[in-house]
């Protein structure tokens, strides 16, 4: 199956996910301390963060929520609409106007 990864910076930069700085240094050094969490499993997050960190995506630091929202939801229903646009007889309760 084939995923879409529509990143979304929220009051964050992506340049912080993606080199794992500012707030996540801090997050990062507690997991490591801690015994129960095996270190794969934190390089598995952070190779995660660094590979979200390099998608395009939608910052909303200084951009109001709604508007951000709007194009988020936009994109998705033109995925959506491109996904399904030819297997129409699939789907239940689509008919033609």
């Amino acid at each position: 199956m084939e995923l879409i990864v529509f990143p979304i910076f929220y009051h964050v930069d992506s340049s912080e996910v993606r080199n794992q700085t500012g707030s996540f240094t801090e997050a990062f050094s507690k997991h490591e301390k801690d015994p129960r969490i095996d270190t794969a499993m934190i390089k598995t997050w952070r190779d995660a963060l660094t590979e979200v960190g390099g998608i395009a995506g939608w910052p909303l630091q200084d951009r109001h929520e709604s508007i951000v929202i709007r194009e988020i939801t936009g994109r998705i229903f033109l995925e959506l609409i491109h996904k399904f646009s030819h297997d129409y007889k699939k789907l239940v309760g689509i008919d033609s106007c």
